[in-house]
């Protein structure tokens, strides 16, 4: 994973608590606020706790662009859809998003950090941060429409309430951001994907963004042919002239006709995957910034070429988009420096929407199909503009929408089996503290024996059926005690008495309940010439001599590392957590992809799919004949110990960058 997106501290906590308590605080705080700019109406203030509660929890869900560009922001789709006070309240909500984002910049920034380390969310915006500006006024919608109010009067409203929020919004940053500090949610350093960083005015919180990985590679490449890596202080490099211009894309229109990466033009397989263009600048006669970028891009796609993670069929689509990228980024530099850039973006997703594929799946497998035709569309339409990009990629990401919404119901039939066996967990957990506390005292190990390898099934079939509280439970458990009291010596003629009557019943007792889960006493079972030796010792007022009576040790209970079971036609893999090192998960986030070992030392890729008891994650892959159960917390400790890895969390462009600039160094 490239340090830019480890750039945050794994949390030693459950995280949970602390969000909700923010969260509290934070809808207690704009209540309060929207009192003091004249909103005294119950109706309005409950729209605006729960507007602010909800957008709050979407927020939290969301892990991909900014989720006001989908809900609640101004679109050009949506203004055909709102008349024209709705319309005025939207501009009016935006200006005021925007101008409460300058006004707060040096507390929300420093508060910003912690949140990414807070929801473990490395390319957390501030756009989409669940306490920014943005979400404040966006909630204000819902006050606004419960007001009923005529647009003057809602207007003047707004005006108060950003006079107000602009007073008492850093105040209410600078609280938050040192009730995290306190818990200790250390501040993420060196963002690079965070865009639009305000600048911290005296603040000495945290250190600058570090270049864009991609920004470096063209710099790097520009320094070594004597050019500059930076761009100067002075006025813009002059661009190429029209004619110069025209001519290289007219090159490169050529090359990329015959490029042996074109699906279209040959249907390559898995196997015959070939590389892509080994393009050079000094043999297309190009020079300075726009040789940087050829000779940049040439290195990126070789580099995607050669990651191991990608199945064939989406590495051959990804690299298909080589000259087209190409032709783009020439007349826009912009794809050097920002990560938003829709063809970075496009490429992004492509990526993302081939997590989990398996290594050899190719141009048949729908999700590489998929691929395919969007790089087709692409390649068919020569783009020379951003737009075919940006298209492309809300299409995939719309593509991978589906995709998760595939797994999660593929995952809800698992649910039942998932939670089957928290109840058969739970049982075992109930039925081996009892047993345990029966084993402290002093009993001939044949007893002990008994307990551990038959009386424990009965108690957890009886906690199955009714739960500690059930008859059957209570009927075992008293069975028990008859039994051990039957084995304690008597002193008394009424204790005789009571004990004559009882042990011809027990050993019916016994046999039925064995039975009732289908297990039986063999008649010549060292338990029951125990059992009567102790009896007869106890009717006669004696116990057995100490030697052969002391607390009985458990043994260990064992079970395999990685075990199958199967019902009702599904197939769960469950891997158990085994030696658990102290420490908690990092907070994960259902939808997230983790790549993780098996005892048997092959690797999975998984989509998670949801959290269960004590530490449980079920993980799906449309790929596989089956699902995984990581038990216990083992996919945590997993992640602590460097094991596994958050797949989703990668970008397919730094980390290429990365490795185009060792790829560099080394031909130099």
């Amino acid at each position: 994973m490239p340090q830019d997106l480890r750039s945050f501290t794994i949390l030693a906590f459950d995280p949970y608590p602390l969000l909700q308590e923010c969260r509290r605080h934070f809808l207690d705080s704009l209540r309060a606020f929207a009192r003091e700019a004249g909103i005294h109406d119950a109706r309005a203030l409950a729209a605006l706790d729960t507007g602010a509660g909800q957008l709050f929890d979407d927020l939290l869900r969301t892990d991909r662009r900014s989720g006001f560009a989908q809900a609640e922001g101004l679109t050009a789709s949506r203004i055909t859809l709102v008349d024209d006070h709705q319309l005025e309240q939207e501009l009016r909500r935006d200006d005021m998003a925007r101008r409460l984002h300058e006004h707060c910049s040096a507390s929300l920034w420093r508060l910003h950090l912690r949140c990414i380390t807070l929801l473990q969310r490395p390319g957390l915006t501030l756009k989409d941060n669940p306490f920014g500006p943005d979400l404040i006024c966006a909630a204000l919608a819902h006050p606004c429409a419960a007001l009923e109010f005529r647009l003057e009067q809602t207007l003047d409203l707004l005006d108060r309430l950003e006079n107000v929020l602009a007073e008492n919004l850093p105040r209410l940053y600078e609280a938050l951001q040192a009730r995290l500090e306190q818990a200790g949610v250390e501040a993420a350093q060196n963002q690079r994907s965070i865009v639009h960083r305000p600048a911290l005015q005296g603040s000495t919180d945290t250190a600058p963004p570090g270049p864009d990985p991609l920004a470096s590679l063209k710099g790097a490449l520009l320094a070594g042919r004597g050019g500059q890596a930076t761009a100067p202080a002075g006025p813009a490099p002059t661009p190429p002239d029209g004619a110069s211009l025209e001519h290289l894309l007219d090159r490169l229109r050529t090359l990329e006709a015959f490029t042996p990466t074109n699906p279209d033009l040959i249907r390559i397989t898995p196997e015959a995957s070939p590389p892509p263009m080994s393009l050079n600048a000094r043999k297309l006669g190009v020079s300075g910034p726009d040789a940087a970028t050829i000779d940049a891009l040439a290195l990126i796609f070789e580099a995607i070429y050669n990651q191991t993670g990608l199945a064939d069929g989406a590495r051959a689509a990804i690299v298909s988009l080589q000259i087209p990228v190409l032709k783009l980024a020439i007349q826009d530099s912009s794809f050097f420096s920002r990560p938003d850039h829709p063809a970075r973006l496009t490429l992004e997703r492509m990526a993302r929407l081939a997590i989990g594929l398996p290594p050899q799946a190719g141009f048949d497998h729908p999700v590489c199909r998929r691929l395919n035709q969007t790089a087709a569309a692409i390649r068919n339409s020569q783009p020379t503009r951003t737009a075919l990009f940006e298209t492309a990629a809300a299409e995939l990401e719309q593509a991978i929408g589906e995709r998760n919404a595939q797994i999660q119901a593929l995952a809800r039939h698992y649910l039942p089996l998932v939670a089957d066996i928290a109840r058969h967990d739970q049982a075992r957990q109930e039925a081996l503290k009892l047993v345990q506390d029966y084993c402290k005292a002093s009993l001939p190990p044949t007893f002990g024996d008994f307990l551990v390898k038959h009386w424990q099934p009965v108690l957890e079939a009886a906690w199955l059926q009714g739960g500690s509280t059930g008859q059957g439970w209570q009927d075992a458990r008293q069975l028990m005690d008859d039994l051990l009291w039957s084995i304690e010596p008597k002193q008394s003629l009424e204790e005789r008495q009571r004990l004559a009557a009882l042990v011809p019943t027990l050993l019916k007792r016994i046999t039925t309940a064995l039975g009732a889960i289908g297990r039986s006493l063999d008649a010549q079972s060292p338990f029951l010439d125990t059992c009567l030796a102790l009896q007869t010792a106890a009717m006669r007022g004696r116990s057995l001599t100490p030697e052969a009576m002391a607390p009985v040790p458990l043994p260990p209970e064992t079970r395999p590392a990685l075990r199958q079971i199967q019902a009702d036609g599904l197939q769960l893999h469950i891997l158990e957590a085994g030696a658990i090192p102290p420490g908690t998960a990092e907070f994960l986030n259902p939808g997230e992809w983790f790549d993780l070992p098996l005892p048997d030392g092959s690797r999975v890729c998984g989509c998670l799919c949801g959290p269960g008891d004590q530490g449980d994650w079920l993980l799906a892959n449309p790929d596989w004949d089956h699902a995984l159960l990581a038990r216990g917390g083992s996919l945590a400790a997993l992640l602590r110990q460097g094991l596994a890895r958050c797949c989703s969390r990668t970008s397919l462009l730094e980390t290429a960058a990365a490795q185009a600039g060792r790829l560099m160094a080394e031909r130099n």
